[in-house]
C-alpha cells in the first residue's frame, strides 16, 4: 500500500513538472499534500472495511437464520410425519362424515316431501271442512227464520190446543211431525 502511495506521490511530481511546461502554472506537491493522501486513503480503507464489516455482519446473520429456518423445517416435518397417521385418520373421518351427511341429507329431502304432501293434504282437508262449515251455516241461516217462525207458533199454542190434538185417535201425519220436532225441540222422547 505504501509503495502504491508512493507511485501516486511521484506520478503527481512528474504530472506536476509537465503541467508547468505545458501551461506555465505551477502544481506544488509537498511532504503535506503526501500525508493528506495517506490520510485520504486510509479514511478510504476505514470506510470500505466498516462497509465490508456490516456487510459481513448481515451475511453471518442471513446465515444464521436460515441455519435455525432449516432446524425448524427439520422439526416440522418430524412433527408432520408423526402426526401423519392422525391427518390420515382425520381425512378418513372426514370422508365418513361427508357420506353420513349425505345420507342424512337424503333423509331430511325425503322427511321434507313427506311434509310438503302431509300440508297439502291438511290444506286441503281444511279447505273441505270450511267449505262443511260454510254450506252448514248456510243451512243454519235458511233454517233460522223457520226455526223462529215455529217457536212463534208455539207461543200462541194454548192448552185447548193441546187437548184437542190429544183427543184426536189418528191425528193427521203434519201435526205428527210437528209434535216430534217439539219433542226434539224440548229434549222429551
Amino acid at each position: 500500500i505504501v509503495v502504491m502511495c508512493q507511485f501516486m506521490h511521484a506520478s503527481v511530481v512528474d504530472a506536476s513538472a509537465l503541467y508547468l511546461q505545458e501551461l506555465s502554472r505551477h502544481n506544488y506537491v509537498t511532504p503535506t499534500s503526501y500525508l493528506q493522501l495517506l490520510s485520504s486513503y486510509t479514511e478510504l480503507m476505514n470506510k470500505k472495511k466498516d462497509e465490508l464489516g456490516t456487510g459481513v455482519d448481515r451475511l453471518s446473520k442471513g446465515l444464521g437464520k436460515l441455519q435455525s429456518t432449516a432446524e425448524e423445517v427439520k422439526i416440522l416435518q418430524a412433527d408432520l410425519e408423526n402426526m401423519k397417521p392422525a391427518l390420515e385418520q382425520a381425512a378418513k373421518e372426514a370422508n365418513e362424515m361427508i357420506v353420513q351427511i349425505a345420507a342424512d341429507t337424503e333423509l331430511a329431502e325425503e322427511v321434507r316431501l313427506s311434509v310438503e304432501k302431509e300440508e297439502m293434504q291438511a290444506t286441503k282437508k281444511a279447505m273441505e271442512t270450511q267449505e262443511i262449515a260454510e254450506d252448514a251455516q248456510r243451512d243454519l241461516e235458511a233454517a233460522l227464520p223457520a226455526l223462529e217462525a215455529a217457536e212463534r207458533s208455539l207461543q200462541t199454542l194454548n192448552k185447548n190446543d193441546i187437548t184437542e190434538v190429544r183427543a184426536m185417535k189418528r191425528p193427521p201425519t203434519g201435526v205428527i211431525y210437528v209434535i216430534e220436532s217439539i219433542c226434539i225441540v224440548k229434549g222429551v222422547k
